[in-house]
């Protein structure tokens, strides 16, 4: 009987450090179909109705969702992967940064729509820390600076922020903008 207990004690420890496995609820993920391309962008894939849009290598690309295959391909550059990591969609455009400029696309086509070329002292931030917002994009910059664009690429505002404090990202909803800054928001 007490080697029972022992055996039942053991039983009753090793079920409390071990999680139980329903053989059952295991999910053997199979791949629906792969798109291969040389160098992958910075930028994860993002997913628009029926289209995954994503880069790689020197190119910004859109597959169909059911079985990966191309819809279009539009170079981004001679020489580099788009350096963004993140990309935006608004209504029919996808938007992201890239080295010196801001680039917004027909999502439809991949025809470039407009570019933004970097003025002196405004330089958004690579991380991808942006957000879309009603009437357009919104940026985080480096020297602790913002600013939106609107669907042309066009600048609506530009504003410097608490100096001692850099601006990580920003964020729209509700008709505002929220900024996170190391210890603010």
């Amino acid at each position: 009987m007490k080697h029972l207990k022992i055996f039942f004690t053991l039983l009753l420890l090793q079920s409390c450090f071990q999680s139980p496995v329903d053989p059952s609820t295991e999910i053997n993920l199979q791949p629906l179909w792969n798109y291969e391309y040389e160098v992958v962008g910075d930028a994860p894939p993002i997913i628009s109705g029926d289209t995954v849009y994503a880069s790689g290598g020197l190119y910004l690309f859109s597959l169909k969702v059911t079985d990966g295959a191309l819809i279009w391909q539009t170079q981004i550059d001679d020489d580099s992967e788009l350096k963004g990591e993140k990309l935006l969609i608004k209504g029919n455009q996808i938007v992201a940064n890239h080295r010196i400029n801001i680039r917004g696309w027909n999502k439809q086509t991949g025809e470039l729509d407009w570019q933004f070329d970097y003025p002196d002292g405004l330089e958004p931030r690579q991380n991808g820390n942006h957000s879309v917002t009603h009437n357009g994009y919104a940026f985080a910059a480096f020297d602790r600076k913002f600013f939106t664009l609107d669907m042309t690429g066009q600048q609506i505002l530009s504003k410097q922020m608490d100096k001692e404090y850099g601006i990580l990202g920003v964020t729209y909803a509700n008709d505002k903008l929220y900024l996170g800054q190391r210890n603010t928001v």
